[in-house]
């Protein structure tokens, strides 16, 4: 009878202890990873923040660029106009400098996006599959003490699928988080450090000889893992984790594991630079004027205007910044001050002087402005030459000099009252200059030429008669 009492009491034990090795998995194992998700999904909203700041800067500079055409377009001889295309220059090496940049990096960008995802995915995916293995009143997820249910931490922790906010975040990581060397939060455990409540899950319970026995596993050294291996499982029933404190690789070193790669690519996230910021406005203004570019640029149309090489002013660098920048580019902002109130047609209603530079914030309008401004001093400038008008050598008498005043009337009165300019309602322009009346020397050598011409001048009107058009119209007849 004591015989039977002593073998039922060891079978008991043996099943108590049995039931206790089915070990929940402690909170230091997992909410670590879970913190690190939290902060490894704010990589989207990282790099999008930093690169569209690059992207906003190049779309503002290229709109100053255009509102600095527009201006130079209408008023191309004043001084202002020469301070700023030189700004405007500078402006376009530093938009060039922020689109560079942008495609430089979108690539890495991305990466970033996508490693840090793929880890956030694994871990949350994870830590939901052993939310849900348990049963009522069982728990594979414990808390961080190891003494109780940690199922709370789930939501706490944000360890769940993400909805638009948690996915977004508000792009700025932390450094207790996410540091240079790795992930300082994920400590890893060995042993039994991992153990949380006995008697809870049977997950980490693991067995050499399936056939026979409960378990996972087959092979006394095979391990099952979780969130590549954030979360394990041992012969030993014992859960265990990898440390991830630090896995920088070496300055000339390539990454290896796949942590190696979603750290770099965090890091790439944190170490993107924002663009300065940029609005058209007294800083922006002086900061381009004051810089290499700008003087540059003033030294190329300074020596175009002159007939002389850039590198000929390289010694008045300090005496045409006083000139034309002023000091602190403080010159180059009174020339924009005046610029940016030029009144110009409104692009909307077509009405002329009807808005300012500054107001119009639309770069495609700009350049519609641009076409208008620039074809209509074409026009003017065709205007001055008339289809009679001649090059005349130095000796022109003052008369022939008023000739070339003949385009700018256009009634009757104020043309005839000009020497040399006669008035034809049917023509463009209405008033021109007078025909020049043929000499004798210039009849004879018109007619060494081939040319045979007379003028005949009846009245008020001049008109030239070409001889031999008029014979052979006579031979056809």
């Amino acid at each position: 009878m004591l015989l039977y009492l002593l073998l039922l009491a060891q079978i008991c034990a043996t099943a108590k202890l049995s039931q206790r090795a089915n070990y929940a998995l402690k909170g230091t194992v997992w909410i670590p990873p879970c913190q690190l998700v939290r902060e490894l999904r704010k990589t989207a909203e990282a790099v999008n923040t930093k690169l569209t700041s690059h992207m906003i800067a190049s779309d503002t500079l290229d709109l100053l660029i255009a509102k600095i055409t527009l201006y130079s377009e209408k008023q191309p001889l004043t001084k202002e106009a020469t301070t700023l295309r030189a700004v405007s220059a500078a402006a376009a090496v530093e938009k060039q400098a922020a689109s560079s940049y942008t495609k430089q990096n979108l690539k890495a960008a991305l990466d970033a996006t996508a490693y840090t995802s793929e880890l956030s995915g694994a871990i949350t995916a994870a830590v939901d599959t052993l939310y849900h293995a348990a049963g009522t009143t069982n728990y594979c997820l414990g808390d961080k003490a190891g003494t109780g249910d940690g199922k709370a931490q789930v939501a706490a922790t944000q360890c769940q699928a993400p909805g638009i906010v948690q996915h977004e975040g508000n792009g700025i990581i932390d450094s207790t988080i996410v540091n240079a060397n790795g992930f300082p939060k994920i400590t890893g455990a060995t042993t039994t450090a991992g153990r949380g409540t006995a008697s809870q899950c049977g997950f980490f319970e693991t067995k050499t000889g399936v056939t026979a026995n409960p378990g996972i596993l087959i092979g006394g050294n095979a391990r099952a893992q979780l969130a590549f291996g954030l979360i394990k499982a041992t012969t030993a029933t014992n859960p265990i984790g990898d440390s991830l404190t630090n896995i920088k690789q070496g300055e000339h070193s390539t990454d290896t594991t796949f942590f190696q790669r979603v750290h770099t690519a965090a890091q790439t996230a944190i170490n993107l630079r924002i663009a300065t910021a940029t609005k058209i406005d007294e800083a922006t203004i002086k900061r381009l004027a004051t810089s290499n570019a700008a003087m540059e640029a003033l030294k190329k149309i300074l020596s175009a205007r002159e007939s002389k090489k850039p590198k000929d002013f390289d010694g008045q660098t300090e005496t045409l910044k006083t000139t034309w920048f002023g000091d602190d580019g403080a010159k180059a902002w009174q020339a924009w001050e005046k610029a940016k109130d030029d009144k110009v047609i409104n692009p909307t209603t077509a009405a002329e002087d009807d808005t300012t530079i500054e107001s119009i914030t639309n770069v495609g309008d700009i350049y519609g402005l641009l076409a208008h401004y620039a074809e209509l001093r074409n026009s003017k400038f065709l205007q001055t030459v008339s289809p009679g008008k001649r090059c005349k050598e130095s000796e022109e008498s003052s008369n022939n000099k008023n000739k070339d005043n003949c385009g700018k009337n256009s009634i009757r009165k104020d043309c005839t009252g000009e020497t040399g300019c006669e008035f034809d309602e049917t023509k463009t322009p209405k008033c021109f200059p007078k025909p020049e009346e043929k000499t004798e020397k210039t009849e004879k050598k018109d007619r060494e030429n081939g040319k045979t011409t007379s003028t005949n001048t009846t009245g008020s009107n001049s008109f030239v008669i070409n001889k031999a058009p008029i014979f052979l119209a006579f031979l056809v007849l």
